[in-house]
């Protein structure tokens, strides 16, 4: 892994904040290598701290019975853990390193006292949750109302990106 600089910085959550500001909001973080395939977090797992992605790429996972579902994939500069934090119930999912990842891990007072003391940083975790909400609102409505060839048409046109260098065409892939 390059060396990664341990600095909140790059995460935009934390866009909003002077230098200052950041120092210490960072005081609070504890920084973590992750080896990729390495568990981070069970699911159900105790512990309410917010865990900030500086460098990698996880992947959110549940399991029921022994099947395992992908909820999404995280990157460099996105964050998890703020249901716990906010709400102090066990985790809703697993999270697994795809790649080795440098994380910060905040506790959850401080990740409490940052959104309390930094209307900026309340308004984008608010954004995310009502995004949650929203893309689960959509999910519900696809599984109660659509056939499993439209809602597999669906789930690959969400994970579609443009073609590079090619006009009009999607890909689908797990490469990044």
């Amino acid at each position: 892994m390059p060396q990664v600089t341990r600095t909140l910085a790059q995460i935009p959550l934390f866009r909003s904040l002077d230098q200052q500001q950041l120092q210490r909001v960072e005081s609070s973080c504890a920084w973590r290598r992750v080896a990729g395939k390495e568990w981070v977090l069970d699911h159900d797992a105790e512990g309410t701290d917010v865990f900030f992605v500086l460098h990698g790429h996880l992947r959110v996972v549940i399991s029921v019975g022994s099947r395992e579902t992908i909820l999404r994939d995280l990157q460099a500069g996105e964050y998890f853990g703020e249901l716990a934090a906010l709400d102090l119930k066990p985790r809703t999912g697993g999270i697994v390193a795809v790649t080795d990842s440098m994380l910060a891990r905040m506790p959850a007072a401080a990740f409490r006292r940052a959104i309390h003391e930094h209307p900026d940083v309340c308004d984008q975790v608010l954004a995310v949750l009502v995004g949650q909400i929203r893309m689960l609102a959509n999910r519900a409505n696809e599984t109660s109302g659509l056939s499993m060839k439209h809602r597999l048409w669906a789930e690959l046109l969400r994970l579609a990106r443009p073609a590079q260098g090619a006009s009009g065409l999607l890909v689908v892939s797990d490469r990044r």
